[in-house]
């Protein structure tokens, strides 16, 4: 697309870049655009994924992926194969001794209760503060903590026998 541009004295080009060309700032300078000539993209496979076969021929490796928010529970979890092994699969796991699974779980206790009680006790602020009203929780949330009452009182006893 060919337009006619003429310059107002602040827009003028450097001179040297009318001279190289041949026009005097007096003149009218045709305007082109060649953004619509560009074409599809050199790079096919450029936003696409790229499978194990790819990456390696390129020299590198693919490596897993590990999880910067996963607790440290979890990833010892992982490691003792908590997730998908059975109780006889951990018990009979030989990387840790048995005092060193049952000190390392409580540990993890440890630290998931210190977490919970500062997530109750920020709501619990926030509560008193802003004025909320128990009756302004939805049905499913006086639920949840009738049940989590429960489970820390069956928690708190096993926690008794285990220290007994």
């Amino acid at each position: 697309m060919l337009t006619k541009l003429r310059l107002t004295e602040g827009e003028q080009l450097p001179k040297d870049i009318l001279d190289a060309e041949g026009i005097t700032p007096d003149e009218d300078i045709d305007e082109v655009s060649t953004s619509a000539g560009a074409g599809a993209y050199q790079t096919p496979y450029a936003f696409g994924k790229a499978d194990d076969d790819t990456i390696e021929a390129m020299g590198y490796k693919k490596v897993k992926k590990k999880n910067a928010n996963e607790s440290r529970f979890m990833q010892i979890s992982k490691e003792l194969h908590l997730n998908e092994a059975s109780y006889k699969d951990y018990k009979n796991d030989i990387t840790n001794t048995p005092q060193q699974k049952v000190n390392k779980a409580i540990h993890e206790v440890s630290k998931k209760m210190i977490e919970i009680e500062r997530l109750v006790n920020q709501n619990l602020k926030l509560k008193k503060e802003m004025r909320v009203n128990n009756n302004e929780f939805w049905k499913s949330t006086q639920g949840r903590m009738y049940k989590i009452s429960e489970r820390l009182i069956r928690i708190a006893n096993q926690l008794k026998e285990l220290n007994s």
